[in-house]
């Protein structure tokens, strides 16, 4: 019994637990919509077989995220709760393998799996789109694990090279940002450390590559980008916007990268790992499409770094200073599953509308952190708003500002 209720168990199922109450009240929402049915039409998916044939379509028609899409379809046809609890067992794992990778070979301190769930509580605005809507989670937050755990294992000296590759193939396939930065991080750990020169992390590089060139070589990239489809933003608007969102973390880990260099402490996997997280950006900043979602990646790798130097100097905070944390993540918390709620209330009222035109006006959110507000589209003949009138069996439905 002792050895279930420990600390790192009692902390996990914490974050485990308030994960699973704002998943429970979070609704279907956007691309939900799209990914219960078949690409480009109507008709309902009821089984694999139609999941893989919308996905070829998808692939050669739209894009490469066929990985995810395909998991979020697969959740679209079992009833919510099933992913409700599986999303918050993913989000554990999150947590804890940014945990794992961070600390390396030093001694258990599992207040930091604390400190990693609040720096992303209240550092990632875009938090219930890449952990709690249904798509955006199987994009970001599902994919993201993989592609932890391909990390993990890389930084292992014995591991099984058949699982190896095959998380290689998986996590080249997640997203086309953070899965190229990975790529470059493993090559530039290989490069800078010889520890990292063995068959097992070659093969596992080339099957990431294989993966990738899978995921960005969809037909569908090109016809996309030809037809124009993106966000009206400059590349100086997104420059700036970036800047905004991470300023403060910017400094924070180059403040702290300064203190190291001076103490002689500065880590050649800080600086591999701070690359990793210019090339996430550098792709949104070129990219067609922009979406604060995508910067997941960013985010990751300079919570790694944080972690690790945690450990390497062995702070921690004084009990008091965790309990004013806590305080102040419970007040928020409480805040959010409010805001959660009435989401929630304001999507199931769509019921009452059956066999009528809605013109409603968009969800008027208390916080940034559970909901992005232009996933409510104001033009009734979106491929989106036709698919939520048809799964309300509404006539038509636009969202006004």
């Amino acid at each position: 019994m002792k050895k279930i209720l420990n600390e790192k168990n009692i902390i996990l199922f914490i974050i485990f637990i308030s994960m699973l109450s704002l998943n429970y009240l979070y609704p279907y929402i956007s691309d939900d919509y799209t990914y219960m049915y078949k690409y480009d039409n109507f008709e309902r998916i009821k089984n694999i077989s139609d999941i893989f044939f919308s996905m070829k379509d998808h692939y050669f028609l739209w894009g490469g995220r066929v990985l995810a899409h395909s998991l979020a379809s697969v959740f679209l046809l079992l009833p919510k709760n099933i992913f409700n609890i599986c999303n918050s067992i993913m989000y554990t794992i999150f947590i804890y393998l940014i945990y794992l990778i961070g600390r390396r070979n030093n001694k258990d301190n599992y207040n930091y799996l604390f400190i990693i769930h609040l720096l992303i509580w209240f550092i990632n605005i875009s938090f219930g789109e890449v952990t709690l809507w249904l798509t955006g989670s199987c994009n970001y937050l599902w994919t993201s694990v993989i592609i932890l755990l391909f990390l993990y294992l890389f930084h292992k000296e014995n591991k099984n090279v058949i699982i190896f590759s095959i998380l290689g193939i998986l996590a080249g396939m997640c997203n086309e940002n953070f899965s190229l930065s990975i790529i470059f991080v493993c090559i530039l750990f290989v490069i800078f450390n010889k520890n990292y020169r063995n068959k097992n992390n070659y093969i596992g590089i080339i099957f990431l590559i294989i993966g990738y060139l899978f995921l960005f070589l969809a037909p569908g990239n090109f016809i996309r980008a030809s037809a124009g489809v993106n966000n009206i933003i400059t590349i100086t608007q997104k420059i700036l916007y970036l800047i905004k969102v991470f300023s403060l973390l910017i400094i924070f880990i180059l403040l702290l990268s300064y203190v190291l260099y001076k103490k002689n402490k500065l880590k050649k996997d800080y600086l591999i790992y701070i690359l990793g997280s210019i090339i996430c950006i550098l792709f949104l900043v070129v990219a067609p499409t922009f979406s604060l979602r995508a910067t997941i990646g960013t985010l990751i790798y300079n919570l790694i770094i944080i972690i690790d130097i945690l450990f390497s100097f062995k702070f921690d905070l004084n009990k008091y200073i965790y309990l004013i944390l806590g305080v102040i993540y419970l007040i928020s918390y409480l805040y959010t599953l409010q805001d959660t709620y009435n989401l929630n209330k304001y999507i199931n009222n769509l019921n009452n509308f059956k066999n009528k035109d809605v013109v409603i006006n968009r969800y008027k959110r208390t916080t940034k952190r559970v909901i992005n507000l232009d996933m409510f589209n104001s033009y009734k003949n979106d491929i989106i708003n036709k698919k939520i009138a048809k799964y309300y069996h509404l006539k038509s439905i636009k969202f006004i500002k």
